[in-house]
């Protein structure tokens, strides 16, 4: 009222300065709280009429989630909000004071991708259910629910992500960031856990899972990764896909007993239970825009179900773009791709006391080196002749990784093992 202080040149609208004799002054307008009020309240809502069905959002060039709220006795006291992993809102809507009791509100939040916690509240700290009136709440993204409730107290948080997060060149792949998808079919029948606050994605008893990840793939494309086991099974692989379908060509088989002319063996060098780097050249195998999901396998192809895989510090970038995060023992895809072994024969292998490399054709072994699983250098020597003998019997069972270079400077590998 103006009771306290009659102004000389009129009140605004909300006044009630028109009850006495200086009246109002439209051009004050309503007032500085409640201009804030309706403004808010217009600028909340697609639909301002009492028939709201079938009105949909605006275009929304990132991710759209749509937020159906249903009102209890007191719309006055709900709120909401959506914030990032910097705990910054990005959107937020309320009080429904003008929308009425029992009264359907929808709302539409476009987002860009990522990772989010969307927060319900009720300022008196009653929820929306039950105890006056039947509120609820329902965020979705493409017909998907992400959050839903009513019953809660002064709050209720889901935490949640949306769209196909980019990996940042050289980050390593956060699987909290992402939905653990399926892979396979039926033969996907394990388990698997997220490790390491993210770092890592555990598979055991036939597990195979995948991530939609907005990679495209190039023939320069390089996949890194830290990987152990401690229960071997037939394959412990991983690679890329356009869907969720088992493609044995696309496998990139790291550890396992089965030997399949179909999945890609050149980097199968794992052995014991430590963890290993690995550095695969996928591109120089296959590319493809198309290629969006990052597939992780362990299991049996037939009989029990079995083994177990750890796959850590994945990161997926383009050949030269980043420093490699630790020991490699694997060839290259060009190293492993011109193993001629019509050029030159390596027996026996396994290997328990000697193993020799010999030359089929003119030219000569010019030098050998001889590496552990880990990376480690054990044997090396010049040759210069048709044939290399090296002495393992002093080296410890297990597998090795055998290189040579030819007298036309062309590199080879090969995976040895040696046995007692």
């Amino acid at each position: 009222g103006c009771s306290a202080a009659i102004p000389s040149g009129g009140g605004t609208v909300m006044s009630y300065c028109h009850l006495v004799g200086t009246g109002m002054n439209f051009n004050l307008g309503f007032g500085p709280q409640p201009t804030t009020r309706i403004t808010n309240y217009i600028n909340s809502r697609w639909c301002l009429g009492s028939n709201c069905t079938g009105i949909t959002a605006p275009g929304c060039d990132d991710e759209e989630l749509v937020l159906n709220i249903v009102t209890d006795n007191y719309p006055g006291e709900t709120t909401w909000d959506v914030r990032n992993e910097q705990n910054i809102v990005v959107a937020s809507g309320g009080n429904y004071q003008g929308a009425g009791t029992g009264a359907s509100v929808t709302e539409y939040i476009c987002i860009p991708a990522g990772c989010y916690t969307f927060t319900m509240y009720d300022s008196y700290g009653d929820g929306i259910c039950c105890g006056f009136g039947s509120g609820s709440y329902n965020l979705s993204a493409n017909g998907v629910t992400i959050a839903s409730g009513g019953a809660f107290l002064s709050s209720d948080s889901t935490p949640f992500c949306v769209g196909e997060i980019v990996p940042s060149v050289c980050d390593i792949i956060d699987f909290n960031s992402y939905s653990i998808n399926s892979y396979g079919g039926n033969r996907d029948i394990g388990t698997y856990q997220i490790l390491d606050d993210g770092a890592t994605i555990f598979l055991q008893n036939n597990s195979l899972k995948s991530i939609n990840l907005n990679y495209n793939v190039t023939p320069n494309t390089v996949l890194e990764f830290k990987f152990r086991s401690t229960s071997q099974a037939h394959v412990h692989g991983i690679g890329f896909n356009s869907n969720n379908n088992l493609v044995l060509n696309k496998i990139f088989k790291v550890h396992g007993n089965l030997n399949n002319n179909q999945i890609i063996d050149d980097y199968d060098y794992y052995f014991g239970s430590n963890y290993l780097t690995f550095l695969i050249e996928v591109g120089a195998y296959y590319s493809g825009a198309n290629l969006s999901k990052l597939f992780f396998a362990t299991g049996n192809a037939a009989g029990p179900a079995a083994g177990n895989s750890y796959y850590k510090d994945v990161k997926v970038y383009e050949l030269g773009e980043c420093t490699i995060g630790g020991n490699v023992a694997m060839a290259s895809a060009e190293m492993a791709q011109n193993s001629n072994f019509e050029t030159f024969t390596v027996f026996p292998n396994p290997a328990k006391t000697e193993v020799q490399i010999r030359s089929m054709g003119e030219v000569n072994v010019e030098s050998v080196r001889l590496f552990s699983a880990a990376g480690v250098m054990v044997q090396s020597q010049t040759v210069n002749n048709s044939s290399a003998n090296l002495d393992v019997s002093g080296i410890a069972t297990g597998v090795y990784i055998l290189e040579w270079i030819d007298s036309d400077g062309n590199q080879f590998r090969e995976k040895l093992v040696k046995t007692n």
